[in-house]
């Protein structure tokens, strides 16, 4: 029982997976978006939050789950190369919302 309560690594992968999402769609430079970047980072949003409420009603996130999974996400963030404070903003909105 305690095991299951430990092991977060679907919440980890699913953490990077929505990080790639971001990756794929958000340059990580924001400075020069265009109007055609801003309608991709819309659906990007929508899907975002569409994966989130399905992962939500198929698995139940403990705190310590939480943590790996946003954890997860801010690491291939910065990998990537995105700027920390795009990246804390959009984790505490993650945060919130998992």
């Amino acid at each position: 029982m305690i095991f299951n309560w430990l092991d977060a690594k679907v919440a980890e992968n699913f953490g990077k997976s929505l990080a790639q999402l971001i990756i794929e769609r958000v340059p990580s430079s924001m400075s020069s978006v265009t109007n055609k970047e801003l309608a991709r980072q819309e659906t990007m949003l929508n899907k975002f939050q569409l994966q989130i409420t399905q992962f939500k009603s198929n698995n139940r996130l403990n705190l310590y789950k939480k943590a790996k999974l946003v954890n997860a996400f801010k690491s291939e963030l910065i990998i990537a190369g995105y700027d920390r404070d795009f990246i804390n903003q959009v984790a505490l909105g993650l945060l919130h919302i998992i």
